[in-house]
């Protein structure tokens, strides 16, 4: 089941991410938490891990996020 990515993240007049090749917010928020993991020093932990982990706090960004609107 696909998740709501909660839109793009940098919306263009056409404000569809498929044709324009945007990011969704869930995707920007995913490599924003990869970042700072990396940064972190966390890089003995396993690829997947790592991926699976940055979408679970992206989901949950999103989640605060629709709590504040």
């Amino acid at each position: 089941m696909a998740k709501f990515g909660g839109g793009p993240a940098f919306p263009s007049p056409t404000d569809n991410p498929v044709q324009n090749g945007q990011l969704s917010v869930r995707d920007y928020f995913a490599a924003q938490a990869l970042t700072g993991a990396f940064r972190g020093g966390d890089t003995d932990i396993h690829d997947e891990v790592f991926a699976r982990r940055a979408y679970e706090l992206a989901d949950a960004m999103l989640k605060q996020r629709a709590k504040a609107e």
